[in-house]
Formats: structure tokens, C-alpha cells, sequence
């Protein structure tokens, strides 16, 4: 069995219907179902399933795809890593690892699956280590001391690496773990000839997962004395995910907000106190991809960051990256006290107080106004409350905003509008729909409308789409081939390669009476079209579909036609190109 075979059983066993049941809310409108997309903040089911041929799209947040595609994006995970997935879903006697030993091919994606295997293997020793064993007591009485229970150590897997490595080797040893794939991951460092040295050594440390898999360990020195303070795995991108967010994402999704904490001990002080909503970002700063992975869950966010000075500018800097993506923002301010973990020591019920009685961003940044010295108003004015106002997309909260700033600061409306419109201009990131909705008559931007279908059908090509296209419904590649079988022969004469697997794939799959495996177009990297694909088929009825495929097929012919005469004209031969003319095709 090739992994041609594995997909093509996995889309003969699976119930559509059950799948994507497991995930969302289906309801069925018309011939189809509609769900409220997992993707983005949704309220009105925008995403269609078509439980026929297995296809998804949602018109919200223009994603789409197969079973394939909708596991790749819903748990984050590779193509090849989804097939495994499916397996395990539907209890599959299939062993994907033993697929690729049998064959001896090395693919990328499963030396990155086996990494993050052991990763969350080691993650699970080091839990063990920590709540087990003797060697792991100081840590335990040191995340104690900062108020972190056994409960929450269970949770979120938090361990420790034993200073002794020969604890570890005896581990590696048992499990009969190769230890070069261990260095790999960046846990062990090799010194020499076997000797070997554990980066984690001495340290509490915190599994960051990435939707279902572990992508990396930090380290927290469990001495203050020992430098650095953390360390972290090779190669982890903590700003590609959320700390804690595999255990709090649907309790983001219930409140429809995150709290967001600079630290892990931050989010776990608030994790304990009852708000079970939190995320850290690991640092003063928030990635694209991180504020797009939480628009996933929720439109609400609640910063409870460190009380310094420094803490205070992060607050003010994150404040407006969540305002301009159109977050609602809270803040949590607190007295005396550093950080949340700090206040958490010392007074739970205070830290408890401080989020509930959260103020809006609004106040927080205009409090912060009045503080300032005569001299720096401008300065923040510009640099803070501009920016901020700017990005309020509500005309109503706008206006608002306007007039309680104006009367706060004594500055004229029409001057706050004009330097409003300025750094509209000036930053072309900010939509103009913001800046005609606040009536500022700021000059237009042009932006052009594209038809997505459209550009990406352009980019790959008629051929290489409407055989992709077949490929999910191949009754109507049949139904044209018994009909108008000349055009399927015409349209799909003078293939590229790519185009060639697929029209001979389609061939044999009608002589051999069997359906077509999309597992073709995942290894030709077309991924694209599926999206584009689905889309089409969720919005339009089977005959529409037919006239489509038609029209498609007749376009191409006719080009070909096209060309045809042309060389004939190049060559003076008008005879030929005169008929070459009449077999021309009109709509």
C-alpha cells in the first residue's frame, strides 16, 4: 500500500458528515451545511460544507479545502501529519512510520513529527521528574513559593531537568531513544566523544505547544544566580503560538476574550485565580501570526502586563497593535507589585479585583495623557492618541472618543480630525473606509477588486484548474467525455507535465472504473486550487457546474484554435486558417 492508496482509503471510509460534525455545528440549508467557522470570529454561519465530496469553504475568511486541508489548518499540522491524524480518527490498521522505513524515504515532515514526539516525550520525564522524584523537590518547593500548585503543574506539564544527566540517559536508554535524534531538538549538546550535556539542566521547564504538538522547551533557572535566566530549545519560534493556549482556547472562545500576560508565570498566577481565559506572549511584543491565531478565538483581549515603566510602554505598544486589528482592548492595572505572579504571592484576592475591574483602553491612554508634563503633551498626543483614535473603526465610539478627548485635553476637534487625517495619509495601512467613515475627506486610496477565483485560475492555468476541478467531480468528466467527448480530446491535447498526470490519471480511473485520488494534487503542490475548488462547488448547483465545465473546456479549445490560425496567417496559408475558423465553438 503507497500513500496514494492510504488517502485514497481514507476518503472511502470516512462519513463527511460525522467529520466535519466533530468540529463544528452543521445545518443544513438547501443541498448543502452551514457552520460558524472555527477560523475567525464568526456569528453568522458563513462556512459550507459539501458532505458529498467531502469540501469546505468559508466566504468569511476565504479558507478552504478538503478533510485533508481542514485537519492541516484546524490543528496546525502538515499534510502528511494530517493523513496520520485521519488514521488515528478513524482507527485505520495503518502504520505511517512503517510506510516510510519500508520504502527508506526520508521526508522532512516526519523527522519534524518525530522531534515533536519527543519533545512532548521529555516533557512528560521531566513533569514526572518534578512530581515524583526526590531530585525534582527543590523545584517543586520553588514553584510553590511562587504560588504554582501541583494542579496547575499537571495541567500545563510543567517539569524539571535533573542536574545529573546519567538520570536522563538511563530514560534514553529504556526507551531505546537514538541519541542523535535527541540532539536534534536541541535538548541534548554533544561534548565529545560520548559525553553529553542537557541544555535544560537545573531548570524548571515549560512544554510550548503549537496546537496539538510540542515545538519547544524554555527553561527557567531555578537559581537566580545562574545565567541566563531561561534558555529555550533550538530552534522554537515562540512567536508562531500562545503560551497555554492548547489548554485555554476554548475557554477564549466561551468568554469571546483572552487575557494576555507577558510571562508563563503570569498566565498560570491567573489560570489559578479562577480566569481560565489567559495566554502569555512570552515577551513585550505580539507576531502577526500570534494576533491572527487569536482572532480565531475571540475579539476581546485584557492586558495585564508588568506595573514598571517598561511594562507600562509594552501596554501602550500592544494596546495599538490589538486596537488596529480590531480588538476590543481592557486593561488590568494593580498597586505595589510588579507582576501578576508577584501579587498572586502575596494577594490573590487583589490580582482577582484588578481584572475585574479591568478599564477600557480609552481611559487608560487618556489617564496616561494627563500625567505627562506640559512639555511631552504634544509629543504624546501625537505618538499615542492619534495613532489610537485612527484605528477605532466604530464611527459611533469614534465620535465619542473625539469629543471626550476634546474636552480632556482643550484641543479643538476640527485640529484633532486634521491630525488624524494626516497620519491616515501618512500610514496607508489604516483602510480608508476608517477615514471616510469619520468624515475627514481624506484623499482615496486606490484599491483595485479582484475576483480571487479569477487570479488564481489565471496563475495555474484552464487546463491544469478544470482537471484539478474533475478530479472532485469526476461524474461530470464522464458525462462530458460520453457527450461531447471532442472536447475533453481537443482541450487536452499539448499538456505540460503536470497537466499530463493528471488527464492520465482521470483516463485510467474511467477505465478502471474507480474514482480519482486527491492525493495527486496535494504532491503537485496545488493546493491552492482545492481552496478555490471548494468554493466553487459550495456555491453552485450541479447543472451550473456542468455549463461551467463546459464553457471552461470550450475556451480552451478555442484558444487553441486561436493559435492555430495564427501560425496558418504567419505562414500565409489562408486556406487553412479559413478553416480552422469554422471549427471555432460560439457560446
Amino acid at each position: 500500500m503507497d500513500l496514494n492508496d492510504i488517502v485514497f482509503k481514507i476518503k472511502k471510509t470516512i462519513n463527511y458528515l460525522e467529520f466535519y460534525s466533530v468540529f463544528m455545528k452543521l445545518k443544513k440549508v438547501g443541498s448543502t451545511y452551514m457552520a460558524i467557522c472555527p477560523f475567525h470570529m464568526d456569528s453568522n454561519p458563513s462556512l459550507s460544507v459539501d458532505i458529498n465530496e467531502g469540501l469546505w469553504y468559508c466566504f468569511g475568511c476565504n479558507k478552504g479545502g478538503d478533510i485533508f486541508n481542514f485537519i492541516m489548518e484546524y490543528e496546525d499540522i502538515n499534510f502528511i501529519e494530517s493523513i496520520n491524524y485521519l488514521i488515528d480518527y478513524l482507527n485505520l490498521d495503518i502504520d505511517l512510520k512503517k510506510y516510510y522505513q519500508e520504502n527508506e524515504l526520508k521526508i522532512e515532515s516526519i523527522s519534524k513529527e518525530k522531534s515533536h514526539s519527543l519533545l512532548k516525550l521529555f516533557s512528560e520525564y521531566y513533569n514526572k521528574v518534578l512530581l515524583k522524584t526526590k531530585v525534582g523537590k527543590k523545584a517543586l518547593d520553588y514553584l510553590e513559593s511562587r504560588g504554582i500548585d501541583k494542579e496547575l503543574i499537571e495541567t500545563f506539564l510543567i517539569g524539571y531537568c535533573p542536574k545529573n544527566i546519567q538520570n536522563t540517559l538511563t530514560f534514553i536508554s529504556k526507551k531505546n531513544i537514538n541519541i542523535k535524534d535527541l540532539i536534534n531538538t536541541g535538548l541534548i549538546v554533544e561534548k565529545g566523544k560520548d559525553k553529553y550535556y542537557e541544555i535544560m539542566n537545573s531548570r524548571i521547564t515549560f512544554p510550548i505547544f503549537k496546537g496539538n504538538k510540542v515545538i519547544g522547551i524554555s527553561g527557567r533557572a531555578i537559581d537566580d544566580k545562574m545565567e541566563p535566566k531561561y534558555i529555550n530549545t533550538i530552534g522554537l519560534q515562540k512567536n508562531s503560538t500562545l503560551y497555554g493556549l492548547n489548554i485555554t482556547k476554548n475557554y477564549i472562545k466561551s468568554e469571546n476574550k483572552a487575557i494576555i500576560t507577558e510571562g508563563y508565570f503570569d498566565a498560570l498566577s491567573v489560570y489559578k485565580i479562577g480566569f481560565k481565559n489567559v495566554v502569555a506572549i512570552m515577551g513585550t511584543n505580539i507576531s502577526q501570526e500570534q494576533l491572527n491565531l487569536l482572532k480565531k478565538y475571540c475579539n476581546k483581549v485584557l492586558l495585564i502586563l508588568d506595573q514598571d515603566k517598561s511594562g507600562t510602554e509594552a501596554t501602550i505598544k500592544l494596546l495599538l497593535l490589538f486596537i488596529s486589528n480590531n480588538f476590543l482592548v481592557e486593561i488590568s492595572l494593580f498597586k505595589g507589585y510588579k507582576d501578576p505572579n508577584e501579587l498572586l504571592v502575596s494577594n490573590p484576592e487583589e490580582l482577582k479585583e484588578s481584572i475585574i475591574n479591568a478599564i477600557d483602553s480609552f481611559e487608560f491612554i487618556t489617564n496616561l495623557y494627563k500625567l505627562q508634563k506640559t512639555q511631552d503633551k504634544q509629543n504624546f498626543l501625537e505618538k499615542i492618541i492619534i495613532p489610537y483614535l485612527s484605528y477605532i473603526s466604530n464611527l459611533l465610539v469614534f465620535e465619542e472618543y473625539l469629543k471626550k478627548f476634546s474636552n480632556i485635553s482643550k484641543i479643538d476637534i476640527p485640529y484633532l480630525k486634521k491630525l488624524i487625517k494626516n497620519y491616515i495619509k501618512e500610514n496607508k495601512n489604516i483602510q480608508n473606509k476608517l477615514a471616510q467613515s469619520k468624515s475627514l475627506q481624506v484623499t482615496q486610496f486606490t484599491d483595485t477588486t479582484y475576483n480571487l477565483e479569477k487570479i488564481v485560475i489565471k496563475e495555474y492555468g484552464d487546463k491544469l484548474f478544470i482537471l484539478s476541478f474533475f478530479f472532485y467531480k469526476f461524474e461530470l468528466f464522464l458525462k462530458i467525455l460520453k457527450e461531447k467527448e471532442y472536447l475533453i480530446t481537443e482541450a487536452f491535447k499539448n499538456l505540460n507535465e503536470v497537466e499530463e498526470k493528471l488527464y492520465e490519471h482521470l483516463i485510467k480511473c474511467k477505465e478502471d472504473n474507480t474514482l480519482p485520488n486527491s492525493y495527486l494534487l496535494y504532491e503537485l503542490k496545488l493546493e491552492e486550487l482545492i481552496k478555490i475548488i471548494a468554493k466553487i462547488i459550495s456555491k453552485t448547483n450541479n447543472q451550473s457546474l456542468y455549463d461551467y465545465s463546459i464553457n471552461i473546456l470550450k475556451n480552451i479549445y478555442n484558444k487553441s484554435i486561436f493559435e492555430e490560425i495564427k501560425e496558418a496567417l504567419k505562414n500565409n496559408d489562408l486556406l487553412k486558417a479559413k478553416e480552422l475558423q469554422n471549427k471555432i465553438i460560439k457560446n
